[in-house]
């Protein structure tokens, strides 16, 4: 029996999706294979496995751009960084460093807290009176900006080892949050498809 109009759209609609849900992030092929910031990983991103979407490449892209924004939320180094961890783990590179713009100033106060109140959670004691001066800090006092910023990045510095791991644990959990999200998704989107094609066969069965 031959493929009619429908079920040949409703293959390839299968096949392609959720693809052209994620093709918008990896648009950038072209521009990131010929970026200086790459250039350490010149030799390495020619891999097609890099560039290529599929559900395991795209989930672990996610991980990479979400834990390495959010465990480096202070440093300017995301991109770099992401791309590395795109390599090792053989994530869709343009989708990983894409997304870690997610990570940004208006972004990083709220999950600049979290981690700090997670990180208070894995080191108490002595750090707590710290944060809790931090968390509290007076912007608006009498002194003077530079003034200001010398005590609040005197604060920091008691208070960075609790901040730093409460940075790596919220990367940790968003980014395999993110992971198994994409994953499921995925898979379900797949099924989903699959489905209205055996659906359509039967009603394509029952004309006949």
């Amino acid at each position: 029996m031959e493929h009619t109009p429908i079920q040949t759209r409703t293959k390839a609609s299968i096949t392609d999706m959720p693809k052209q849900w994620f093709q918008k992030l990896a648009d950038r092929s072209d521009a990131i294979r010929h970026s200086k910031k790459l250039g350490p990983l010149r030799h390495y991103i020619q891999d097609p496995n890099l560039w290529h979407l599929n559900r395991h490449s795209v989930a672990r892209a996610f991980f990479v751009a979400f834990f390495t924004s959010i465990t480096l939320m202070i440093f300017p180094c995301h991109t770099i960084t992401a791309a590395f961890l795109a390599v090792w783990l053989r994530a869709n590179l343009p989708i990983a460093v894409s997304l870690v713009w997610l990570v940004n100033p208006i972004t990083i106060p709220p999950l600049a807290y979290t981690a700090i109140k997670i990180g208070l959670i894995e080191m108490p004691s002595e750090h707590t009176h710290s944060v809790k001066q931090l968390l509290h800090f007076d912007w608006h006092g009498g002194e003077s900006i530079t003034e200001t910023m010398q005590s609040f990045w005197y604060l920091f510095e008691r208070i960075w080892e609790p901040f730093m791991l409460g940075s790596f644990t919220l990367g940790l959990l968003i980014g395999g949050f993110c992971y198994l999200a994409v994953q499921s998704f995925w898979r379900w989107h797949v099924a989903s498809r699959w489905r209205k094609r055996r659906q359509l066969r039967l009603i394509q069965t029952q004309r006949l």
